[in-house]
């Protein structure tokens, strides 16, 4: 057992994100628009009394006023990857295949942007396989094993 409960805080390291708090205090008052993926954390903006523009994108609904909610599949109904606090890299298959009318993140965010990367496998080949900590890795050896990572 360790003290970071998140699921994929070694993923925030190997793209160079910044988990340090006032990091995220300067980028949050700097920001027009804060995008909440997957989360409800709608409280922690006006908490804070910020004044921004938010947009939620999760499988449940907001109670808060925001600019705009796009509902998504819960994190059952898509596949995905996640980096343990080890380093270990770890490929998680879609459990529920659902159709309530929302989408997975990936083929939303396709949408909104106009392009073509709607698996994991195409950002994996598109975005993270040209990263010098994942280069080693094959998307296709992550679904049958999991492979660890130099950080």
């Amino acid at each position: 057992k360790c003290n970071d409960r998140s699921s994929n805080g070694r993923g925030l390291q190997a793209l160079q994100i910044s988990s340090v708090q006032e990091d995220f205090e300067v980028a949050l008052e700097r920001a027009e628009l804060v995008v909440f993926v997957g989360r409800n954390d709608v409280e922690l903006i006006e908490r804070k009394g910020y004044d921004k523009s938010i947009v939620a994108l999760c499988s449940f609904d907001i109670k808060k006023e925001i600019e705009l909610f796009l509902p998504i599949a819960s994190h059952t109904s898509r596949s995905g990857t996640f980096i343990n606090v080890d380093g270990f890299v770890q490929f998680s298959a879609c459990a529920i295949e659902t159709n309530h009318g929302t989408q997975s993140l990936i083929s939303l965010l396709a949408t909104i942007l106009g392009d073509n990367i709607l698996t994991c496998k195409d950002i994996w080949d598109d975005e993270l396989g040209s990263l010098e900590v994942f280069a080693s890795i094959d998307f296709e050896a992550l679904q049958n094993d999991t492979l660890r990572i130099n950080l």
